[in-house]
């Protein structure tokens, strides 16, 4: 349970700060990039130097959005599957099923990203755009094999959960 209360704590407190972390991500992949941008930290959201930077900032305030909204809902059904399986009135600890259910929606989760990867890779060629000519980054089969990897991470760690619930004890 304190595992799901601590994700729900880091997701609230990322969510009110998020689109001043995209806005520093935006700056630190840039730079990253050699990407000259046309806009400081200090000037707000709406005053960014044009349009193409303002929808990168969205862009990556909506994939903190997600991400808070992930860790939320994430630590939620953790806090409640806790309390159906293990209620701390019946003098249990958070123990097996949960370990159980996790696994299975982490490998859920790595089926849904493998099968939208080729959205996932298109999403990331449009993103990566502004790289200079050449860069392998931003080719569609580079992104596609980040896609598929990005899959396999999250699936691996389902297993991960599913072997620790399955190890003899």
């Amino acid at each position: 349970m304190t595992l799901g209360l601590v994700f729900m704590g880091i997701g609230l407190v990322w969510l009110p700060f998020r689109k001043q972390i995209a806005r520093l991500q935006y700056l630190a992949a840039s730079q990253m990039f050699g990407r000259k941008v046309d806009f400081s930290e200090s000037k707000p959201h709406h005053e960014a130097g044009t349009t193409t930077d303002e929808e990168r900032i969205r862009g990556f305030e909506m994939l903190g959005v997600f991400f808070c909204s992930v860790l939320i809902v994430g630590g939620l059904l953790i806090v409640v599957l806790s309390l159906i399986f293990r209620p701390p009135w019946a003098g249990a600890y958070l123990g097996d099923p949960v370990l159980a259910v996790v696994g299975a929606f982490l490998i859920l989760s790595a089926l849904g990203l493998y099968l939208m990867r080729h959205l996932m890779a298109r999403a990331g060629v449009e993103g990566w755009a502004w790289l200079p000519e050449g860069a392998q980054f931003k080719t569609y089969k580079h992104q596609l094999a980040w896609s598929k990897l990005a899959a396999g991470i999250v699936a691996v760690a389902g297993l991960v959960f599913l072997g620790v619930f399955l190890w003899p004890g």
